[in-house]
């Protein structure tokens, strides 16, 4: 590990304390806050210098808020002893949607603070701003090129990133590119990477979760740009006196501190899982019922042992599988959106054909045609499912969205979480308290074990113990974080429904369904068994209606070449929610234009870097 990897990582340890202590999860701290979109462009000057400008469309939700705070680093560690510097300088801020943007500028030992906005005044909602300097000291020199190798987006940003986006400018000779974007130190490339022209590099990334950075390399010719040889400095020694002395030997303050952080790490954990992480219910009524109108409504903490459901005959009104999967785990699973996909085919929005291989070592594949008219309103999540489906025409096979669809997919997950909110059956998004306790416990946990073994290599056994202590506590909450999504009363009512229906899949024998073949009931129900992992069994129910059942032919929403042949049709269900579930998940392992091995590099690897939030 280089110095500049221990020093990014060491400052994510004393971030992720600052987190610990100022009120867990640091994402919980931020609420429903979120950057939208943020853009930063880099024009590269012929001095080597660099015009940097950064575009924060930032959403402070239902919170008041004074404005924003942006950090920026301006040291980072090269070796045990010295420091690479950076300079920053002419620093402006706006706001075009006319927020207050006061700068108050403060130049620390290792980074440049920014405060924006104004303390006596305060902004909700979406805000933009717009930060500009000037910076110096960036470039790299090497024998066959010139490079910037950079994080746009540091580890420091407690808030989740929808899009971001780099524009890097040159007077010309840019060569290669490339872009990490992962947990930190990892060496996964990000979404898009790509060299518009000689003079102009763009870097595109989506979804970051809360300190996921952004790092991007532009390679340039030699001799294009100026570049001088990196400044380096000696070690600013920030340890001293007592406070040096307690970091270097560990004694019982240095132990109780420690302590104190897993314990009051554990306590906090418990204490937010038994006040919102425990599922809600209706006292007084039957499992599946709500109160009626007018109806006093009497919730209460979810028993630990629930009772035992009764069967239900049919779905609860209005709940397609898509939303009984995702209550029945709290998950929008990518097997929800395959029976997502199976169940509008049913419903005669598409038509689904499963095409042979061609030879022996190849897999099957699936053709989706979209069809005219079908039947039942489409919701939203079912609404852009399609749009995406056949964005590139009204067939399309299953293939050819591979390393494709994964964007797509997410924001129909997406939409399924906000429907079951919409519903009353959370409060928040199971998947945003995941990622809020998940997220910040893993940065944590990264960060603190780096820390320690920095603290390890320069003999501060003080600061190790307390590394390792914060590497559990980080622990403790991503293993936590399944357990935070809490449903509410609704939510356990239509849970119980839903599972009462599952239990009449699992249990339903082929004489109880003949009165109810004309209803073409084995279609209408078959999503849900793909939901509830059943797909075999009631497929078997199926083979055994055929002979009289008027499906016994085929089915009108599902074909195949070589003739319908019930007898593997569960076989072949099951491949396609399989397969469509992996294709649709599935991403690029690099999307990059530039050269493989290219400068090596890591996320968060680069100079820059540094966060915010609000205040």
């Amino acid at each position: 590990m280089n110095g500049v990897q221990k020093r990014v990582l060491a400052v994510g340890l004393i971030a992720g304390l600052a987190a610990l202590l100022g009120g867990m999860p640091a994402a919980s701290a931020a609420g429903e806050e979120r950057i939208l979109a943020y853009d930063s462009t880099y024009d590269i000057r012929p001095d080597g210098s660099v015009d940097v400008t950064e575009v924060i469309q930032y959403d402070f939700g239902n919170a008041s808020r004074h404005g924003l705070t942006r950090d920026i680093p301006t040291r980072e560690a090269v070796d045990e002893d010295r420091d690479r510097v950076y300079h920053i300088d002419d620093v402006e801020v706006s706001s075009p949607s006319g927020a207050p943007a006061d700068l108050d500028e403060q130049s620390g030992a290792d980074q440049t603070f920014l405060r924006i906005g104004h303390p006596d005044k305060t902004v909700t909602g979406r805000q933009t701003y717009e930060i500009r300097y000037h910076l110096r000291g960036a470039m790299n020199p090497f024998d066959d090129h010139d490079e910037l190798y950079w994080d746009a987006i540091g580890t420091g940003w407690s808030v989740q990133i929808a899009k971001a986006s780099v524009t890097v400018n040159a007077p010309g000779g840019i060569n290669k590119v490339s872009c990490f974007s992962d947990k930190l130190g990892a060496d996964t490339k990000c979404a898009g990477a790509r060299i518009v022209n000689p003079k102009k590099a763009r870097f595109d990334q989506f979804n970051l979760s809360y300190g996921q950075p952004l790092t991007f390399v532009v390679g340039i010719d030699n001799g294009v740009v100026d570049v001088a040889a990196p400044e380096i400095s000696g070690r600013n020694n920030r340890l001293g006196g007592p406070v040096g002395e307690a970091a270097a030997a560990p004694g019982p303050i240095t132990y109780g501190i420690g302590g104190a952080l897993l314990v009051g790490t554990i306590a906090f954990t418990g204490i937010s899982y038994f006040r919102r992480g425990r599922d809600r219910e209706y006292g007084g009524l039957t499992p599946g019922l709500v109160p009626l109108a007018g109806q006093p409504e009497v919730s209460r903490p979810a028993r630990w042992f629930k009772p035992e459901v009764a069967p239900e005959f049919r779905p609860p009104d209005g709940v397609g599988p898509a939303l009984a999967g995702t209550i029945m785990d709290e998950r929008a699973d990518a097997l929800d959106v395959s029976a997502m996909i199976v169940d509008l085919a049913v419903r005669r929005y598409l038509h689904i054909e499963e095409i042979p291989p061609e030879h022996f070592w190849n897999s099957k594949d699936w053709r989706l045609t979209k069809l005219e008219g079908g039947q039942g309103q489409l919701s939203n999540a079912e609404t852009k499912l399609l749009s995406s489906l056949f964005e590139i025409g009204p067939v399309v096979e299953m293939s050819r969205l591979k390393n494709r669809f994964a964007s797509d997919l997410k924001q129909v997950q997406t939409l399924l979480y906000e429907d079951a909110v919409q519903r009353g059956w959370f409060h928040k998004s199971p998947e945003k308290v995941r990622s809020a306790w998940g997220g910040t416990g893993l940065l944590l946990a990264i960060a603190a074990g780096v820390g320690t073994g920095v603290a390890f290599t320069n003999q501060q056994f003080g600061l190790a113990v307390l590394g390792v202590a914060l590497v559990i506590a980080g622990l403790v909450m991503r293993l936590a974080a399944h357990m935070m999504p809490a449903r509410t009363a609704t939510g356990t009512a239509t849970l119980a429904r839903v599972q009462g229906f599952r239990r009449y899949l699992t249990t339903a024998e082929t004489d109880q369904l003949r009165f109810e073949e004309g209803e073409d009931i084995f279609s209408r129900y078959l999503p849900y068994a793909i939901v509830f992992g059943v797909t075999d069994r009631w497929a078997k129910v199926f083979a055994a209606l055929a002979a009289t059942s008027a499906t016994a032919g085929g089915l009108y929403w599902y074909s195949n070449p070589n003739g319908f042949d019930h007898n593997h049709f569960g076989d072949s269900m099951t491949s396609f929610a399989s397969t469509t579930s992996s294709t649709m998940s599935s991403t690029a392992s690099s999307s990059s234009s530039g050269g493989s091995g290219f400068s090596g590099g890591f996320s968060g690897g680069g100079g820059g870097g540094g966060g915010g939030g609000s205040w």
